[in-house]
This record gives C-alpha cells, sequence and structure tokens, in this order.
C-alpha cells in the first residue's frame, strides 16, 4: 500500500485520517544518540495532506532479509502491495533489530509524510505472535530521522491497523529512502519481525 502523493492546489484532497481528539501529532525529545527521537501516535489531529493527488512510479523495495516459511517468502514487496493482511518478515536468527528495508523510486520528490502501519496486521494474533518495530531509524543521505512508536494493547489493535502511525518530515529531492530498525516490540510467540504497510506522501514542484 506505498503511495506517493503530488500536491496541487487546484485537485481534491484524497488522502484523509479518520476522526481522531485534537492532539500533537508528534512530541520531539533529545536523547544522547541522537539528536531528535520523534514519539509517533496513531492519529493525527489535522489532514495529512491536503490538495494531494497519486503518483505511482518506479517503485523499488528491498530487504536486508526475508523469511521463508513452508514454501511461502514474506518478502520485501508485501510492505507496498496495498493488503494490510500480508507482511514483510526479516529471516535471520534474532528479534530483527538491525534488519532494513531501503525504497527507491525514478524520480527525486521533497518527502512530506510516512504513514506507517507496522506490525503484522492480519489480526490481533497475527500482531501480537510476532514481533513488531519499536524505535526506527530513517534515513537519506544526510537526514535521519529516529522515530519510536508507540506500544499497542490488545484492546487497541483495531485502532492501530485503522489508523496507522504518522511520521511528518520535510526532506527535499529524495529519490531512496533507507529504514532500520533499532528495537523491536518482541513477539509472544515467534522470534520473527513482521510490518505489514508503509505509505509515503511527497510533493509536487
Amino acid at each position: 500500500m506505498l503511495l506517493f502523493l503530488a500536491c496541487s492546489s487546484s485537485v481534491t484532497p484524497v488522502v484523509a485520517v479518520p476522526p481522531a481528539p485534537p492532539a500533537p501529532l508528534v512530541e520531539a525529545v533529545t536523547t544522547p544518540d541522537a539528536p531528535q527521537v520523534f514519539q509517533a501516535m496513531y492519529f493525527a489531529a489535522d489532514p495529512v495532506c491536503t490538495n494531494c493527488t497519486g503518483l505511482e512510479s518506479g517503485l523499488v523495495v528491498r530487504a536486508s532479509s526475508e523469511l521463508e516459511e513452508s514454501g511461502r517468502t514474506y518478502s520485501a514487496a508485501q510492505i507496498a502491495d496495498g493488503d494490510d493482511e500480508t507482511a514483510w518478515c526479516e529471516g535471520v536468527d534474532g528479534h530483527g533489530r538491525g534488519s532494513s528495508l531501503t525504497f527507491s523510486w525514478d524520480a527525486s520528490h521533497d518527502l512530506k509524510v510516512i504513514w506507517l502501519y507496522p506490525g503484522y496486521m492480519k489480526s490481533a494474533d497475527h500482531f501480537f505472535n510476532n514481533g513488531r518495530p519499536k524505535t526506527l531509524r530513517i534515513s537519506s543521505g544526510e537526514q535521519s530521522l529516529d522515530v519510536a512508536l508507540p506500544d499497542v494493547a490488545r484492546d487497541d489493535f483495531q485502532m492501530a491497523k485503522n489508523l496507522g502511525t504518522v511520521v511528518p518530515l520535510d526532506w527535499r529531492g529524495v529519490q531512496e529512502l533507507t529504514v532500520v530498525v533499532v528495537d523491536v516490540y518482541e513477539g509472544e510467540k515467534y522470534a520473527d519481525l513482521c510490518w505489514s504497510e508503509v505509505d509515503i506522501l511527497v510533493a509536487g514542484e
């Protein structure tokens, strides 16, 4: 469900965030090992991007590893297939710390927002039985940001699935983006780290 959007003042908005109580989208926190850590939340008080149109062109997603199990591959492509019941899962020993995804496309864009659906969103059991990202390092060239993702109580799973986690950015001239899993919420049953979807919003020139 990876989506590139180019903003245009003459086009009816196509991106909307489900209604939620007003609240700050992120809170910046200074830490010893990173200039800022953004505390992402599961809702936004205002629309993420107004006057937007869809742009889908030349996307390639690569992963540091992919899980192969019972004749099935949980490939990097599944994080961008528009289906929240599929997922990319890393395929190395351990809980997935240090795993990475690289997104690249065929032209430079000004990156505005990354919309994340971290974890295996197929069901609450899939979500909690497998690991999911806790802290991410998002980078492109010399631009880098650490993002702390909220934990999810079992009763809040449907909210997390419906809303996703929004990370606002304002990075110019981006053609490749790397996301590294710095820390994880470990799964209750399996060591595998899984992640269903990523959306990216970009501004047109």
